[in-house]
């Protein structure tokens, strides 16, 4: 139903030199009240001077085979800032299809739609997808999966 994980990293050799032994404390929360909805969040803040670090916030509702997920992401080192929004569906048994986008806050475009199958079979699965970028970093990707061996697969991109 609920889960709170809260992480921090006390680093020895910088505590004995008396330099900034706390690493960032970091917490992950899901709560889950039923089948339909979950909601996920997870971050990172750093103590000394740079504060908020990352932070990711997901809200899921499932009914029957159909799932959607609206989301935000802030990462203050990379300078990400945008929204998400993921749709998933069971198309037929062994066939599931999903699409998403990314929508940047800070400068009013989108940052990435993708489409993708994965079709999965008694001893292996086949996923594709597609992933459109802006500025024409456009990829592929194509991999096989085999039940206890591991994943194979490649990728195509500008």
């Amino acid at each position: 139903m609920a889960r709170l994980t809260l992480s921090q990293i006390f680093d020895m050799r910088k505590a004995i030199n008396q330099t900034q032994p706390f690493g960032d404390l970091t917490g992950d929360l899901i709560i889950q009240p039923n089948s339909f909805f979950r909601f996920r969040g997870d971050a990172a803040y750093n103590m000394y001077q740079y504060g908020l670090r990352y932070t990711n916030l997901d809200v899921t509702a499932t009914y029957r085979d159909i799932a959607v997920t609206a989301g935000y992401r802030f990462n203050d080192i990379s300078g990400a800032n945008y929204v998400t929004a993921q749709a998933g569906a069971k198309i037929l048994a062994n066939l599931d299809a999903h699409g998403g986008i990314g929508y940047d806050v800070m400068k009013g475009q989108l940052v990435e739609t993708r489409i993708g199958i994965d079709w999965r079979f008694q001893c292996f699965s086949i996923s594709a997808e597609y992933v459109n970028r802006h500025a024409n970093e456009n990829q592929f990707h194509l991999s096989i999966s085999l039940l206890g061996v591991g994943q194979i697969g490649t990728k195509i991109g500008q």
